[in-house]
């Protein structure tokens, strides 16, 4: 194992002890909020975690599932990533030390990757060096254009990755330091997915403010 692969395989223990100690979390494509209640198992105060979804029906199946509607303290709103002026981000901006994007880079062209990374990075708290952006999408070793609904979405590996997050840096004058790599968690190719194949594997990231 690299010292980088090690440094991702610590990540959540060392974002239980950043978010007990009072940082804010932001999880972009929470679907059923899964992520943000195994916070709160752990001991994160729900006050300060908020979860972002684009489909309503999720977030509301997510209570019936874990019946906590009532308990729950954590947030949930209804929006999407892309549409950073829609007025559900308002209050949000600058409010945060972490963002996820937990499973959904791999739904986007590089351009709305690009967006999507340009949008966390208003969601932080600004200046602060320290604030991250994590997750985990479908990638690939190749590192490659695929053609998904319609349009081109991307699957990196973990140079390309960190290719996207230079133009980001440059694009936002911010600097970040990047770790990426594959892992094995999606090379399940059997021929039956479209979207899958040999190459296919998990990237996982973390990119922090330096």
């Amino acid at each position: 194992m690299t010292p980088e692969e090690q440094s991702m395989g610590d990540l959540y223990p060392r974002l239980l002890d950043r978010l007990k100690a009072g940082d804010r979390f932001l999880d972009v494509g929470c679907c059923l909020g899964q992520d943000i209640r195994k916070l709160v198992y752990d001991g994160v105060p729900g006050e300060n975690l908020v979860g972002a979804e684009l489909n309503a029906g999720f977030i509301d199946v997510g209570y019936e599932l874990f019946g906590d509607r009532d308990t729950l303290r954590a947030q949930f709103v209804v929006a999407n990533v892309l549409e950073e002026d829609a007025p559900v981000w308002k209050d949000l901006h600058s409010q945060f030390d972490v963002v996820q994007l937990g499973m959904i880079l791999h739904l986007f062209s590089w351009e709305e990757q690009v967006k999507v990374f340009e949008h966390a990075i208003k969601l932080l708290k600004p200046g602060k060096k320290g604030v991250s952006i994590i997750g985990q999408a479908v990638g690939h070793l190749l590192s490659e254009a695929h053609p998904a609904n319609r349009k081109n979405t991307f699957r990196h590996n973990a140079e390309s990755f960190k290719r996207l997050i230079d133009q980001v840096s440059t694009k936002t004058g911010t600097q970040w330091k990047v770790e990426a790599s594959v892992d094995e968690g999606l090379s399940i190719y059997d021929g039956k997915r479209t979207w899958d194949d040999p190459n296919t594997r998990r990237l996982l990231f973390e990119v922090e403010r330096v």
